[in-house]
């Protein structure tokens, strides 16, 4: 048979897919969101913020399985789902990061001669809304990775777990 690290391993391959790429989505997805809607202000920040407090009142687990149910149970819709539900919670630390960042010296300097918007929020804004975001983002790991465990092996069918036989092989 396969030893139990052989299983653990390949058990494991799936789950840090599903996690590495969901949180990347939330993360680039929610810091473009935030720095833009911090940067922009008015009504885009009125938009944007106030749809990410709508994601946020929406039940995680509940949502995943109604899509997963809905669009098929893949790990790409999974990854997709999370990353989605995900993305408010980075949106709102970079937002409110971006909103002091935007007060800076250096951002109206950068404004004052002439540097355009996006210039500003990639260039100026950005780096120095990273280190904030990394910081939260290791304190609510390990909740996240348990409440996304819950739903990836309660409610994914996609993704199959190792029997001791292999396909070819039965038991006699």
């Amino acid at each position: 048979g396969r030893s139990t690290l052989s299983r653990l391993i390949h058990g494991a391959r799936a789950s840090l897919q599903v996690a590495f790429l969901a949180v990347a989505i939330a993360t680039m997805a929610g810091s473009g969101l935030g720095i833009m809607a911090a940067y922009r202000g008015g009504l885009v920040d009125m938009l944007v913020m106030r749809t990410m407090d709508l994601v946020l009142c929406l039940p995680m687990m509940i949502l995943t399985i109604t899509v997963v149910a809905f669009m098929g149970t893949s790990i790409t819709n999974l990854i997709l789902v999370i990353g989605v539900l995900y993305t408010p919670g980075t949106a709102r630390i970079v937002y409110t990061t971006a909103l002091s960042i935007r007060q800076t010296q250096y951002v109206q300097a950068a404004q004052a001669v002439g540097a355009g918007g996006p210039r500003i929020m990639m260039r100026h804004m950005l780096p120095n809304v990273i280190a904030p975001l990394l910081a939260s983002r290791a304190w609510r790991a390990t909740a996240e990775r348990r409440r996304a465990r819950g739903v990836e092996t309660a409610r994914c069918p996609a993704i199959v777990r190792p029997t001791p036989f292999g396909p070819s092989q039965t038991y006699k």
